[in-house]
């Protein structure tokens, strides 16, 4: 499962946000997002995975982003 993340983490989207201050101040920065169903699709049948198997791949790579996702917030947050 972590080879699998590891492997489609590149495949993951980032939504850019920021703002700007007048004279030209501006914060932007890129915050991730999940992996897209259809990368995990070309995973699973590069790999072989389909059925059962292809959806417990899914169930974990969602809840793994999910993870991932709340702890890049919580990193944002830190002094």
């Amino acid at each position: 499962m972590w080879r699998a993340w590891q492997a489609l983490h590149a495949e993951r989207s980032h939504r850019v946000e920021g703002v700007a201050a007048p004279l030209g101040g501006m914060v932007i920065r890129s915050r991730p997002g999940v992996t897209p169903w259809t990368a995990i699709d070309r995973y699973a049948r590069r790999h072989g995975y389909h059925g059962e198997v292809f959806d417990f791949l899914v169930e974990c790579l969602s809840a793994m982003d999910a993870h991932y996702i709340e702890w890049w917030a919580e990193k944002q947050e830190a002094p």
